[in-house]
């Protein structure tokens, strides 16, 4: 990658994690996150996607650590059996 696109994003204060549990705080932020629409963060949740189901054929358990604002879209190109390294795209605004 020639230059890095920072992606940022306006989430609640992580000292909430200190007053709730993570599946509440977790609950509250997903449903505002916002599909990527940029081709990098595109290209990085598809390979990061691809990896995973790679590993998943030689490990029975794995640890993925990402941003909280990556995970549902790497769950979703996981979840879905045709994401290739060419393949997935964030124009398929399906969702």
């Amino acid at each position: 990658t020639a230059q890095f696109a920072d992606s940022g994003a306006v989430l609640p204060d992580a000292y909430a994690l200190k007053k709730t549990s993570l599946e509440r705080f977790a609950a509250a932020v997903l449903p505002t996150l916002e599909r990527p629409d940029d081709q990098q963060a595109v290209d990085r949740i598809r390979t990061m996607a691809v990896g995973l189901r790679q590993l998943e054929q030689d490990y029975e358990s794995i640890l993925l650590v990402c941003s909280i604002t990556d995970w549902p879209w790497i769950r979703e190109a996981c979840l879905d059996s045709t994401t290739t390294a060419v393949a997935w795209r964030a124009d398929s605004d399906t969702t």
